[in-house]
């Protein structure tokens, strides 16, 4: 069974963030690269939410998150229930690591 995906509206403002760094920086074949990584992720953990190892950053948090590694730099975060996958994150991992657990708190 298949699980809806729901991107917070923080992780998805981050995801298309980076999407237009990409294509500004590196060419729209670059951007569409990214997304294409993205998309075939999402449909993995939709399909299989235990795929993807516990987020370390996190691993003192109640709740359970998972992580997936996208492209060289970025990691989706999510968590998950019977129905749906909720991406938390979309976390650039060149980014100071401890505010990982800040961003997840204040959602």
């Amino acid at each position: 069974m298949e699980l809806n995906v729901v991107w917070s509206i923080y992780s998805e403002k981050e995801y298309i963030n980076t999407l237009t760094y990409v294509r500004n920086e590196f060419g729209i074949k670059a951007a569409y690269k990214q997304k294409a990584e993205v998309d075939k992720w999402i449909s993995r953990i939709s399909k299989y939410p235990e795929i993807a190892a516990q987020e370390e950053l996190l691993v003192n948090e109640p709740i359970l998150y998972r992580s997936v590694i996208v492209g060289k730099y970025n990691k989706v975060v999510y968590k998950y229930d019977e129905e749906n996958v909720y991406v938390s994150d979309f976390w650039d991992m060149r980014r100071e690591p401890s505010k990982l657990t800040r961003r997840v708190k204040r959602k």
